[in-house]
């Protein structure tokens, strides 16, 4: 059974704009005349709101520990602010800052965390919002690096030599083995392609590790040497493992090395090393997409965790800092 979850403020992704700033808010390019007493038929009627716009506010999951080791999940405003804590029970036989953890936030409104199991297999979790734990799969994909939400809402893997996706049962139903590849991150739903891509660190093709995309067959979803359904749409030259885009669709890639590269139709673009870009950084631990041009990245900061935001022109910035535990991995809700 869980622990109990704290709230500091009711969980929402949505405000809604009332009172006086409501009666000026602007519609696409058109100003609102403002509302003045003698127009109404009766000063003191109710002004109806029914048609004021939501606005979204932005929202980070990140995957930590608590001091006991149990996994928790903790919700973070934009200025770093947590306005909830998801607290569990569970404790990973891997340690709480092994990289096999990552997070994910499925579309239908709960968590996935990659974990393992006590004989060292590949074990994907199940967290809902009030802590409960739940083992979603255990695929045969080991060692498994990070996963993502595909665009039906099935589950893809990366792992060494492989890409695996599950459906929401935790069933597999594709896959695609390379015996040279060791793919370490995937992006689900990219913003310029209409497959998955992948970030292989270990070299899928003759010219070394490769972004690809891969195009799973639904009369042939099992592929496998000789027969690859990966086609490479970029180069990871650095062998980074950390894989992320931006909104117009270009791929940001990260990690051990300390340089953030950016591709785009192919053209590889290094945006500058971690530690000059956010001084005093030691590694980046996620890249989420932030704007057209702008990712948000979750770096190791010297004596805490940062989030940071990081244009295409290398223009940076740490938008919080983070000192009450390792943030392990981050998401955008």
């Amino acid at each position: 059974m869980s622990r109990t979850i704290h709230t500091l403020l009711t969980r929402s992704h949505f405000t809604l704009a009332l009172g006086a700033a409501a009666l000026v808010a602007t519609s696409g390019c058109i100003q609102p005349q403002p509302i003045g007493f003698g127009e109404l038929e009766d000063p003191n009627a109710s002004v109806d709101l029914s048609s004021a716009e939501a606005e979204e506010v932005l929202e980070f999951a990140a995957l930590t520990t608590d001091e006991e080791g149990h996994l928790d999940i903790v919700i973070l405003s934009e200025d770093g602010e947590t306005t909830q804590r998801i607290e569990t029970d569970y404790r990973s036989v891997v340690g709480p800052e092994a990289s096999e953890h990552s997070l994910i936030h499925h579309s239908e409104d709960f968590f996935l965390v990659t974990s393992r199991t006590e004989d060292w297999g590949a074990l994907i979790l199940r967290i809902d919002w009030d802590g409960t734990v739940s083992e979603f799969a255990q695929p045969a994909a080991s060692p498994m690096y990070r996963i993502d939400e595909a665009r039906d809402g099935g589950i893809l893997i990366a792992a060494e030599y492989d890409l695996v996706k599950l459906d929401l049962d935790g069933v597999e139903i594709a896959r695609d083995r390379s015996n040279s590849a060791c793919w370490t991150d995937v992006v689900g739903a990219p913003n310029a392609y209409e497959a998955p891509v992948a970030a292989d660190v270990m070299g899928a093709t003759e010219a070394g590790p490769v972004l690809a995309v891969w195009e799973i067959d639904a009369d042939n979803p099992t592929t496998g040497a000789g027969t690859a359904a990966t086609s490479a749409i970029g180069s990871n030259n650095d062998a980074d493992k950390i894989l992320g885009q931006d909104e117009s669709g270009a791929l940001w890639v990260t990690g051990r090395t300390g340089s953030v590269n950016r591709s785009q139709d192919g053209a590889n673009t290094w945006i500058g090393r971690v530690n000059e870009l956010f001084e005093g950084a030691f590694m980046a631990r996620a890249i989420e997409s932030a704007g057209e041009q702008s990712v948000y990245v979750l770096i190791d900061g010297g004596p805490a965790s940062q989030v940071g935001h990081l244009n295409a022109d290398g223009e940076s910035q740490v938008l919080f800092d983070y000192s009450d535990s390792l943030l392990v991995d981050l998401i955008v809700l």
